[in-house]
């Protein structure tokens, strides 16, 4: 589960009445010591999460207590519920944490216990800098340390130790923006401790996002501008939503600053029993880089979902350098080959695959490989134990909330059929060939009763001879005008076929049209000698022994999300309510350096909304800019 980014997304179904939750309770206030221990005699730097919505909302004081119950400090929590304070314990003392919620129970939570030995790491930050100091109450004299982003190493210090505690400055501009770590490691790369720092630092703001006013009336046209800066170019999302009074607004999908400075751990990554959270949910292959080049089991899908699988033989021998076919059977259908490592894996990205497809022939050439098998992987984790969610405590404050929210959803479904969405649905996709350069359509000529006759009489750039050994059939090179030496690639539907006897004894009758491809081809890992693809009237490539066919998911449609335009033409909207709460979401937005413009209108709802822009420029930059205008009365 490190290997994947999780956060908890709550669904609230007002029609049904509440269970009892099985997800892991979760404390209602969770400390994480700066490099992961709180050390005795020194002031650290302590971060807390909050996991009670109604006391992220009110701001209420939290009390740092002692044994005896005497108050050594207190603050009060932000609305983001995340925060930190200073702390400088005393040995052989146990702390804990009392505040009091928005129902008036008294919650009371211990803090991680103190050491009196190991390695405390502080970090402040200015605007061009990090001032980092190392306390060391260990009895190392030298270790390791480095600054590392994306399991590169981008600095490295000097790592002697001394009586008193090591300071430095690193300068923004020498590291990455984004997300780094502080890794300490003794000189065995045995890992000590590790912090993150969040680096903002940015010379420019590339992105100008202006909106014409602040202040809308009920169904009014909106528009913001957008562009960017420098001919930089993005991909971003941006979100149109209503915020509600007195709660906590959407929190980015980006990386919170605050979050990163403070919280290092998984939100749902469990503790051992001294709570040094900071250390537990490392990454052992920080430290030891020997390790971070072991096979790598989950790659990334940037372009679709990947289908993986292996070759093997006799179920045990993998069978290396074989040549996997993938195919779609339709009219239009989709044809690929992969090609399996030296372990057996082949890898096939499925971003073409329709969401509607028939499912999907996986096979090797039984030619080459008479007892290969196929075994493909299972579609997601093997195991899903780890992400466990933590528990979900509605508080009746925000009861009225849900109700209200609860209405305006049941009046929008009930106008569904007036304001629906709609699925962009894809082009067909070409054959992978292209145009052919000769195309037979059966129904054009007298109709044969075998594939032979076909073969003979109508197919010109074809060479068909029956040999003792079977058929063997060349394909005509139109540049030389002489056959090719090696066997084409024969398809039906999309259906590679290794049997030439099974393309003989196929019914012509099923046969709608002859594709010749008279060139030599080059796809994936395969040299093509020509190609004959045969399309059928179904599609389906009906009546071929093939394996099979796996059913795969495919990635959904592109949803087209309505939105009202009320305009003089739009008269028949006028006794349709609107309660629109999401006024606008474009997932898959590209700006360019052009200045470009984006339309909606509000709803019959009133309050603040809220512009949320998120994304990535073709520099790699992060973005994440908001705005906010005002709907009010007509």
């Amino acid at each position: 589960s490190e290997s994947f980014f999780q956060k908890q997304v709550t669904i609230i179904n007002p029609f049904i009445k509440p269970t009892k939750s099985q997800a892991q309770k979760r404390s209602k206030i969770e400390f994480f010591p700066e490099g992961g221990i709180l050390l005795v005699g020194i002031s650290n730097s302590v971060g807390y999460r909050l996991n009670d919505l109604t006391s992220k909302i009110n701001h209420h004081p939290i009390k740092i207590l002692d044994e005896n119950n005497n108050v050594v400090l207190e603050f009060q929590t932000n609305s983001l519920g995340l925060g930190r304070f200073q702390f400088e314990p005393k040995p052989k003392t146990v702390y804990k944490a009392l505040y009091t919620d928005s129902l008036n129970q008294v919650i009371v939570e211990a803090l991680p216990p103190i050491h009196d030995e190991g390695i405390g790491i502080q970090v402040n930050e200015n605007q061009y800098s990090f001032n980092i100091k190392i306390n060391n109450r260990s009895k190392l004299k030298s270790v390791k340390m480095w600054i590392q982003h994306k399991n590169q190493r981008v600095l490295e210090f000097d790592s002697i130790f001394n009586a008193i505690p090591l300071d430095f400055e690193v300068r923004k501009e020498k590291l990455p923006v984004g997300v780094s770590q502080l890794v300490i490691s003794d000189e065995s790369d045995q890992l000590i401790c590790q912090r993150k720092i969040y680096n903002d630092f940015k010379t420019f703001m590339p992105i100008d996002l202006f909106v014409e006013k602040r202040s809308y009336k009920k169904r009014e046209k909106v528009v913001i501008g957008l562009s960017m800066k420098d001919s930089l170019a993005g991909k971003f999302s941006i979100s149109v939503r209503g915020v509600e009074k007195n709660y906590p607004k959407k929190q980015s999908t980006l990386p919170h600053p605050l979050e990163y400075d403070i919280v290092t751990n998984n939100p749902t990554s469990q503790t051992t029993a001294s709570n040094d959270v900071m250390r537990v949910h490392l990454d052992k292959r920080v430290a030891n880089e020997s390790t971070a080049k072991e096979k790598v089991k989950y790659l990334p899908e940037v372009r679709g979902n990947l289908l993986t699988g292996k070759v093997t033989m006799h179920d045990s021998i993998s069978m290396g350098a074989q040549n996997v076919y993938l195919s779609v059977p339709s009219k239009e259908f989709l044809f690929m080959i992969s090609r399996t490592d030296s372990t057996g894996r082949f890898f096939f990205n499925t971003d073409r695959i329709h969401e509607n497809n028939p499912g999907v022939i996986i096979q090797v050439n039984p030619e080459a490989c008479p007892q290969c098998k196929i075994s493909l992987d299972p579609s997601g984790l093997d195991d899903y134990s780890r992400f466990r969610p933590a528990s979900l405590d509605i508080d009746s404050s925000i009861r009225s909330m849900i109700e209200r929210r609860s209405l305006q959803t049941q009046i929008e479904n009930a106008y569904y059929v007036q304001k629906k969405d709609s699925i962009i649905t894809k082009t067909e996709v070409s054959r992978f060939y292209g145009k052919p350069d000769k195309v037979y359509i059966l129904d054009n000529y007298v109709r044969f009763a075998t594939m032979e006759d076909i073969f003979i009489e109508y197919l010109d750039e074809v060479i068909l001879k029956n040999k003792r050994t079977g058929f063997d059939i060349k394909v005509m090179n139109r540049r030389k005008h002489e056959p090719f030496a090696a066997n084409p690639l024969i398809l039906i539907d999309g259906i590679p076929i290794f049997d030439n006897q099974q393309l003989m004894n196929y019914n012509p009758l099923l046969i709608n049209r002859i594709e010749i491809i008279g060139r030599q081809y080059f796809y994936g890992p395969l040299e093509i000698d020509g190609i004959i693809s045969i399309i059928t009237y179904t599609g389906n490539g009906k009546n071929i022994r093939v394996p099979d066919m796996e059913k795969i998911t495919s990635i959904q449609g592109h949803k087209l999300y309505y939105s009202p335009i009320y305009d003089a033409q739009s008269k028949n909207l006028d006794r349709i309510p609107d309660y629109r709460t999401q006024l606008y979401w474009n997932p898959n937005l590209t700006i360019v350096d052009k200045q470009q413009s984006l339309e909606f209108y509000t709803s019959d709802l009133e309050g603040e909304f809220e512009i949320i822009l998120e994304g990535i420029t073709t520099n790699g930059t992060l973005l994440h800019y908001s705005d906010v205008f005002q709907v009010g009365k007509n």
